[in-house]
């Protein structure tokens, strides 16, 4: 019969919760390697001298940290092709910056970007962390991130620690 109305109808509902963020790169520097870390494209290039190096003077997290000084720069490429959500994390502490100093981050993803600035009057030699939403720019097969400092002699310290990249692949 054609005007009964079916009694055995049910309704459903489905709810789809949303992927969460995973580690894509990361690198503590407790292995003292260049290429040391996980899910790099290769290891960290390094430029100008001093040329930086995996000091153990009161790391973030022991043993070892990344320390660049004067105009050292340190950078690396990591392949976030259709990662969303992207986000860069990262502790640092600068030491001894004057007047004009500073230390940049930086990425590059086709284009070069500042993202980050640590200036004179940061350097009060105590860790901080950084978290940066990378997701407005390109995610491309040789994203890089590019630690640089900005100082004007070798007593200029910035120090870098458990950096990792995280999204949703």
């Amino acid at each position: 019969n054609d005007t009964m109305a079916d009694s055995n109808v049910a309704t459903v509902n489905i709810t789809i919760n949303p992927a969460a963020p995973v580690t894509i790169a990361s690198h503590n520097f407790d292995d003292n390697k260049w290429n040391g870390g996980t899910g790099w494209n290769g290891p960290w290039s390094r430029v100008n001298s001093p040329a930086p190096n995996m000091g153990t003077r009161s790391p973030h997290s022991a043993p070892r940290m990344l320390r660049l000084r004067n105009t050292a720069q340190a950078a690396r490429t990591v392949n976030l092709t259709g990662v969303t959500g992207a986000q860069l994390t990262f502790w640092w502490k600068a030491r001894a910056f004057e007047s004009g100093d500073k230390a940049v981050v930086q990425i590059n993803d086709g284009s070069s970007h500042t993202i980050f600035t640590i200036n004179n009057g940061d350097d009060d030699d105590n860790w901080h962390k950084a978290t940066i939403d990378l997701s407005s720019y390109n995610m491309t097969s040789n994203f890089e991130i590019r630690f640089k400092m900005q100082g004007n002699s070798d007593k200029d310290y910035l120090y870098l620690d458990d950096i990792e990249i995280t999204g949703i692949p």
